[in-house]
């Protein structure tokens, strides 16, 4: 079976995302082919499996009987108080409130909480949202004190870094890791997925 991309007009073995342009093709029409464009696409396929994999727009989340993430992260971030870690100072309640907020803020936006299986690669929403942290800690450094140096891999250590300025440079650092290994597992997810099914 095979699905013509509706907006590039390819023809794939692939039925979710199309390998040249990365549109989403779930609407897409199937097709019957000749042995010979199937032998082609088949071709294709085992060559699109080695390209690096877009990251494509989802679809809104639908309403599921799983347990809303964010009572997980609440749940876990307040255990934080047992392990006699942070709180201290109030910060901790402030942050779960804010979690609380976030929460209502997501339930408003989509008309459901946030939860497993509702139809999104939770994964993708996380990078997604990863990239969008970095981008706001960089600005955060570019307002007062951005400097060629902060790009390095070994920043000065200088006395007139400080304290603030330099949790976040850390903080943007070991994100900017976290942004490489999340999508590292999203390509060989997505590679695994195209080998394991290039067909319908």
């Amino acid at each position: 079976m095979f699905t013509k991309c509706p907006a590039c007009g390819s023809v794939t073995t692939f039925q979710y995302v199309c390998p040249n342009c990365y549109t989403d093709m779930r609407p897409a029409v199937s097709l019957q082919l000749s042995p010979d464009a199937q032998r082609a696409l088949d071709e294709q396929a085992k060559a699109v499996a080695n390209r690096p994999i877009a990251v494509v727009t989802q679809l809104p989340p639908v309403r599921t009987d799983r347990r809303p993430a964010w009572d997980i992260v609440i749940e876990i971030t307040a255990s934080l108080r047992n392990a006699n870690a942070y709180g201290k100072d109030g910060t901790l309640d402030t942050v779960l409130a804010d979690m609380r907020e976030r929460d209502q803020v997501g339930r408003t936006r989509y008309g459901v909480p946030l939860t497993s299986a509702n139809g999104r690669d939770c994964l993708v929403d996380a990078y997604q949202e990863a990239l969008d942290f970095a981008a706001y800690l960089a600005a955060e450094l570019d307002e007062d004190y951005w400097k060629d140096v902060y790009a390095t891999s070994n920043p000065p250590n200088t006395p007139e870094l400080s304290w603030r300025r330099k949790l976040v440079e850390d903080m943007l650092r070991d994100h900017l890791r976290v942004i490489v290994r999340l999508r590292a597992i999203i390509n060989e997810i997505k590679r695994e997925t195209a080998r394991s099914h290039p067909k319908e």
